[in-house]
């Protein structure tokens, strides 16, 4: 775990830029996510359909009334990104961070297989539809014979973003091995290492941003001490910021982990179903009411992350940026 990108003393303008588009105005990221495929969002009934007009349909209904409480909404090209933008939901204020991974390596919990980028789909084209910030979905583990290529991949697209301009967020996922159980404390003990681990990695090839999974467990006093310490170390190993990640947990327990988190240093989260499980109804009436806890719940969680977290800034002095940027600097 010794890959390092360098990072030089002139922040790309671009970057922080579009960084500062996905945080609030305290410097908070409060990031509604809303990248699922159909079959994770839509009723059951619904999404055995696979109608791209319902997935449409459900995501601009959310983008309609979350988007106006999130610093950014996480959405993906196929169907999220055409509900929020072309329907004309997603205010200008409010950031949007895209996925860039395919549907199918979502849905395939497989450390061996090397990351890729949804077809027909580039960080160039991301760029091009006004996209704020790339998220890539990455399963690792390190002992696995492909590690290498899983890190050449993530430190590829890394240099594909910086060419762009784009922010990198890294979403770190400790994948486990055929046999392992999370109910095994030797195994979650080993999960929870490597998310701490597995942060610091994605960094060092090149993300701007970490998305990561929570380090541990909540459900006891002592789970909850040692999550917390986890996070802290965490958060020391990392000099970009860090966002912890819902990992369709419940919203009770979700909401703790934020706590913890950003007690530890996260400048705030990117929820998904803990926050929009409620909607998941073929009743429409229903989802009307999910949508509106849904919006409460997205307004817990950034009291939480205000009261607690640590908020994100662009740190150069005025000295430092006149010696970084000379007049004409951006000629070469």
């Amino acid at each position: 775990m010794t890959d390092q990108t360098d990072r030089t003393s002139r922040p790309d303008l671009g970057v922080l830029r579009r960084l500062g588009a996905c945080a609030d105005r305290q410097g908070f990221f409060t990031v509604l996510a809303i990248d699922h495929p159909p079959a994770f969002i839509l009723p059951p009934s619904e999404a055995a359909r696979n109608d791209q007009a319902e997935a449409v349909a459900v995501k601009a209904e959310l983008a309609e009334a979350m988007a106006p409480h999130a610093s950014a909404l996480l959405v993906d090209p196929d169907s999220g990104l055409p509900a929020c933008l072309a329907t004309g939901l997603l205010p200008g204020d409010v950031g949007l961070m895209l996925c860039i991974e395919g549907d199918e390596y979502q849905r395939e919990p497989d450390a061996h297989r090397i990351s890729d980028v949804r077809g027909g789909w580039s960080v160039a084209k991301l760029a091009r539809t006004g996209g704020d910030a790339c998220k890539l979905l990455w399963r690792y583990r390190h002992e696995v014979p492909e590690a290498e290529a899983h890190r050449a991949f993530v430190r590829q697209l890394a240099l594909d973003c910086a060419v762009a301009s784009m922010p990198f967020v890294v979403e770190p996922i400790w994948a486990a091995l055929p046999g392992e159980d999370l109910a095994d404390p030797q195994v979650a003990a080993a999960r929870a290492r490597g998310i701490v681990d597995y942060a610091k990695v994605a960094q060092d090839l090149g993300a701007d941003l970490v998305k990561t999974e929570f380090p541990g467990g909540v459900d006891s006093e002592a789970a909850r001490e040692q999550s917390a310490a986890a996070c802290s170390e965490l958060d020391e190993s990392l000099e970009v910021p860090w966002l912890v990640l819902s990992a369709g947990v419940t919203y009770d327990a979700f909401r703790v982990q934020t706590e913890i988190a950003a007690r530890a240093g996260a400048s705030g989260f990117i929820g998904g179903r803990a926050i929009w499980d409620t909607v998941v109804t073929p009743d429409r009436a229903a989802r009307r009411d999910g949508v509106r806890t849904a919006v409460q719940r997205l307004a817990e969680l950034t009291a939480i992350v205000h009261e607690h977290g640590r908020p994100w800034r662009a740190t150069q002095s005025v000295a430092e940026v006149t010696a970084a940027y000379p007049s004409a600097w951006y000629a070469d």
